[in-house]
């Protein structure tokens, strides 16, 4: 179907920029992860990206936990340089830092 290469654009643009407006944003992750592994599966680099990087951002504002957080840092952030998401790779190692700093 044609529509699922616009799933990972509608994920991380609606669960990030509508959604946390009106329901917690612990409720959008598994959601970011979805849309990280539909991009991955259709070559969707950039937006499965994109949808890693508000996956992190919003478990670190929700609460979860940081040494679970600090793994899946390690694994999305080795990605997004293997990937060359600069861009994404260094907002989360800022992010990597902030959760070594707390744990």
């Amino acid at each position: 179907l044609k529509a699922e290469e616009y799933l990972p654009h509608i994920y991380v643009l609606y669960f990030s920029g509508v959604r946390c407006w009106i329901m917690h944003m612990a409720l959008s992750l598994e959601d970011f992860l979805h849309g990280y592994k539909v991009g991955m599966q259709i070559g969707n680099i950039e937006c499965a990206m994109l949808n890693a990087h508000s996956y992190l951002i919003n478990s670190f504002m929700s609460g979860r936990s940081l040494v679970e957080l600090k793994n899946e840092l390690d694994c999305f952030e080795k990605q997004m340089f293997e990937y060359k998401q600069i861009m994404l790779g260094n907002m989360a190692l800022v992010i990597h830092q902030v959760v070594s700093n707390l744990v």
